[in-house]
């Protein structure tokens, strides 16, 4: 695969062309305005999926769910985070973005990094989050902490280029399948746009000891797991284990971005936990009864059951 596969694809660039990257400034009573970019596009009339990127990771990486679940008659919003160097700074500041967007319910996805920041925002403000998807993630920066080959302490004051370089070596090296080497190249990318500030900061927030207080009930989660990720160290815990009854997809393959190198699964899990969830939210009366929920495409190739788990999307039930 050529370093620039998905970024010359039709689909890349009609995302380009099409969604505005859009920007809004936060500011906290305790810290310095920051600018939060995002991309912000579907029918604005149902609550959104957020996505929130892994470590090194920019909004961008979720493009071609954004397209999918337009398609479907969904919104997604994929969100470029500032630099905040605590969790609790970067939950206030995000809960104050969705404000500014005036989104009082929305559905989470986050992946890695992002999937740890989405289970810590839920712990603080669980009535604006209907529900939950974690693609590759993690409950704890515990094991994190205790195999980081990186000071958290000096890392606001390390250049650039060491901070990328320490990232840099923890990508895939060596032969891999097409699709999967187009995931680390456009992986690669999106780490080298960011600034110094931006590594830092997610090298801190992923390396700082932390733990949510409490989670989400497993009924309102998704679980995607990818068996080849090799994004999580020794000790991590399993997240089907604390999220008792939450939908467990574990996809054959697809390296640490399957939602690039896998995204037809991805965006099928998605559309079925949308259109579940969305249901959900109107028989509970925080929609409209008169909500059109959209409706899946392909029926039949329906997930798993509450708390199963299954190697592959299904498709001959």
């Amino acid at each position: 695969a050529t370093s620039d596969s998905y970024k010359s694809s039709l689909d890349y660039k009609q995302f380009r062309k099409n969604v505005a990257l859009q920007k809004t400034v936060v500011t906290l009573a305790t810290a310095k305005e920051r600018v939060w970019q995002f991309f912000d596009y579907g029918d604005k009339t149902l609550p959104p999926m957020v996505f929130l990127p892994p470590l090194g990771g920019t909004a961008e990486m979720f493009y071609k769910q954004l397209i999918c679940l337009a398609v479907r008659g969904f919104r997604a919003v994929l969100i470029q985070c500032p630099p905040y160097n605590s969790v609790e700074l970067w939950a206030r500041s995000f809960d104050a973005f969705l404000e500014t967007l005036q989104l009082q319910k929305i559905h989470l996805f986050g992946a890695g990094l992002g999937g740890f920041l989405a289970q810590c925002y839920v712990a603080k403000y669980p009535r604006r989050v209907a529900s939950l998807v974690l693609c590759n993630g993690f409950a704890s920066t515990i094991p994190f902490a205790q195999h980081a080959l990186i000071s958290v302490k000096t890392c606001e004051w390390t250049p650039e280029f060491l901070l990328k370089k320490f990232l840099l070596g923890k990508m895939p090296q060596g032969l891999l399948e097409s699709a999967v080497a187009s995931s680390v190249d456009f992986a690669v990318d999106a780490l080298e746009s960011l600034s110094q500030s931006e590594v830092a900061s997610q090298l801190i927030l992923n390396y700082t000891l932390y733990k949510p207080d409490n989670y989400m009930p497993g009924e309102n989660v998704t679980i995607i797991t990818t068996p080849d990720d090799k994004s999580l160290p020794a000790g991590v815990e399993d997240l089907a284990a604390i999220y008792e009854g939450a939908k467990v997809a574990i996809l054959r393959d697809g390296g640490s971005w399957p939602y690039l190198s896998r995204a037809d699964d991805v965006n099928l899990y998605l559309q079925v936990h949308m259109r579940q969830h969305t249901q959900q939210l109107v028989e509970r009366g925080e929609l409209p009864a008169s909500t059109k929920v959209p409706g899946l495409t392909h029926p039949q190739d329906a997930p798993p059951a509450a708390g199963s788990t299954e190697q592959q999307p299904a498709d001959d039930e």
